[in-house]
């Protein structure tokens, strides 16, 4: 079931260079600018974001990441515009998992684009998105020597209830229902 696009969610970001984007849930026609992203990744980036060097983002693969039901599931763009030139810059979503009330959560942002607080935005936005959803907690799986992604999610003020290290891997799961500092 697909429900309607929720253009409640719409948004802009002010980052601290002054650049605004364009904040919204992904939509079908996002289709090419979300290749564009994953394909502009370097091999470590692929493997941080999908736990392997993966290079096929052809239509198949993708569309279960521009088709969601957004009723249970969110994938929220950041989207910069410039002369006509529009791309996705960062994506972060969350999908409804077998634990009741909780999601788990992914993200990704663009090399150049990092260190001006658009995870830090999108974690904090699609956990707002994710309360109206009635979901109580995120869970994921991080790999250690992904630093930046252990670092927003040990700083993002939601209280970590569960981590577990196996693998060179790091699952946590943090309440986001309780929001700290």
């Amino acid at each position: 079931r697909i429900s309607l696009y929720p253009e409640k969610y719409e948004t802009r970001l002010i980052l601290s260079n002054n650049v605004s984007l364009e904040i919204r849930p992904i939509k079908p026609t996002d289709e090419r600018m979300l290749q564009d992203l994953y394909y502009s990744l370097d091999k470590q980036d692929r493997y941080y974001r999908f736990f392997s060097p993966i290079v096929d983002f052809r239509h198949k693969k993708i569309q279960p990441y521009v088709n969601i039901d957004y009723s249970t599931d969110m994938i929220i763009v950041a989207i910069y515009e410039n002369n006509g030139n529009t791309k996705i810059v960062g994506i972060g979503g969350f999908f409804k998992t077998h634990i009741p009330s909780n999601g788990e959560l992914a993200f990704t942002v663009r090399k150049e684009w990092r260190g001006l607080g658009i995870s830090k935005f999108l974690l904090h936005y699609l956990a707002t998105i994710a309360r109206e959803l009635r979901y109580n907690s995120f869970s994921g799986s991080i790999l250690l020597q992904n630093k930046p992604m252990l670092h927003i999610i040990h700083n993002s003020g939601y209280p970590l209830i569960g981590t577990q290290i196996e693998g060179g891997i790091t699952t946590f799961t943090i309440d986001i229902t309780k929001k700290q500092k």
